[in-house]
């Protein structure tokens, strides 16, 4: 049986989502071990993690390029020395023992690659006349081609998710040209944020860069189809976008009041205490939690359409 570590990394804005998570896993039984790379976390924060049971907190470099949290995978991969090493956001759960579905890791790379629907509709304004729906535009093949300088032909024509995925400490070294390559084509004005609608080739910055080097480096890891989507009893569920469930709850992620409410209360029986637990974190305000929702994303769709128009008229 091959050893396994579980890695993330949270600043002071992802700690609770850190603790949703660790909750969530030892909820489930997942009980490997848990690395967590961190910056500046107040004391309380530390408390909160270091409680749950197997956790291990590394503080990141004072001195990193890229200043989002979500661009320290690489450093957060080297802390784990197991054979197989899983990166989790720190703005996931799972819903289920996951550990059958790492086990399935091939000797490369398991991770998401985005369906011909989700690149369609991803990449629907980049496309040009002679473009296929469904696969990467040309105008962004090409400049990963340039980047990346080795193969002239792509490996493969879509993209990744990589939110949550699991390397074989083989090709953690792909990671560390991950990151370098991230420096090499990221402009240090955007490296606070997480997508850029502006970059032609890389709007999803870490994740384009990534699907890039798994298109034309001649050297890259075997992709393992993900199997964290496959069991809604087992699967790793992302809360993409914002607000996050700590921070206020969206409509679409309201399915899963019930199991968060669940692992917080579990969490507790443990003894892991969750100082200041808010309101909408507690299961008798399932309904003004619901109420809050509505009216929140009723309230932001109004604003967007009301910029739209306003930017409309000024560009007339």
């Amino acid at each position: 049986m091959r050893s396994k570590t579980i890695v993330t990394a949270c600043d002071r804005n992802f700690a609770a989502g850190a603790f949703l998570m660790l909750s969530s896993l030892r909820r489930h039984g997942v009980n490997i071990p848990v690395h967590i790379l961190e910056r500046d976390l107040p004391d309380a924060d530390r408390k909160l993690l270091e409680q749950v049971d197997g956790v291990t907190l590394f503080p990141a470099s004072e001195n990193a390029m890229l200043q989002h949290m979500v661009y320290e995978k690489y450093e957060a991969v080297r802390t784990a020395a197991s054979d197989l090493i899983i990166w989790m956001d720190s703005d996931c759960i799972v819903t289920g023992d996951i550990t059958p579905q790492i086990d399935a890791t091939g000797a490369g790379l398991q991770i998401r690659m985005r369906p011909e629907n989700e690149i369609a509709y991803l990449f629907r304004q980049r496309y040009c006349v002679d473009d296929q729906k469904g696969k990467m535009p040309r105008s962004v093949l090409e400049i990963w081609k340039k980047d990346i300088g080795e193969r002239e032909t792509e490996r493969i024509s879509t993209s990744c998710n990589a939110h949550c995925f699991v390397i074989n400490r083989s090709w953690v070294g792909f990671l560390e040209r991950w990151k370098n390559q991230m420096l090499k084509v990221i402009p240090q004005e955007t490296s606070h944020i997480i997508v850029n609608e502006r970059s032609p080739a890389y709007p999803f910055i870490d994740e384009s860069v990534i699907s890039s080097m798994l298109a034309f480096c001649e050297e890259a890891p075997a992709i393992t189809e993900f199997q964290f989507d496959r069991d809604p009893a087992h699967s790793v569920i992302h809360f993409g976008g914002s607000p996050k469930p700590w921070q206020r709850w969206l409509q679409r992620n309201l399915v899963w009041f019930d199991e968060i409410m669940d692992n917080l209360d579990w969490a507790e029986q443990q003894g892991w205490t969750y100082p200041g637990r808010p309101w909408f974190l507690k299961r008798k305000y399932k309904t003004i939690c619901r109420m809050d929702a509505w009216l929140f994303e009723r309230k932001r769709l109004a604003v967007h359409r009301l910029r739209d128009t306003a930017r409309k008229l000024l560009c007339r």
